[in-house]
């Protein structure tokens, strides 16, 4: 298993346990995600071939490749709204 990945569950797992809390979504904490998790980040880093390494099937990669996208999407979408949210009450 990916190293991120498996962090992530563990953060997951640990939060749902009661075990730790997530902090809340920073504006640099989102760009921060933002980079990690778009494609050109991930094949710079190196990370695509570590997923094309596993063997799985295109189908399977590219559902993992979009969950990112969609990760990184979402997270763009928080911070935005948070941020317009902010301006709101100023």
């Amino acid at each position: 298993m990916l190293r991120c990945v498996k962090e992530a569950i563990e953060l997951r797992d640990s939060v749902q346990q009661g075990l730790g809390v997530l902090p809340p979504l920073m504006p640099i904490t989102a760009e921060y995600l933002s980079v990690r998790l778009s494609m050109p980040y991930i094949v710079a880093s190196g990370l695509i071939d570590e997923v094309n390494a596993l063997g799985l099937s295109e189908a399977g990669r590219y559902g993992f490749f979009m969950g990112l996208q969609f990760a990184a999407e979402t997270i763009d979408e928080v911070a935005n709204s948070l941020s317009i949210h902010n301006q709101q009450e100023d």
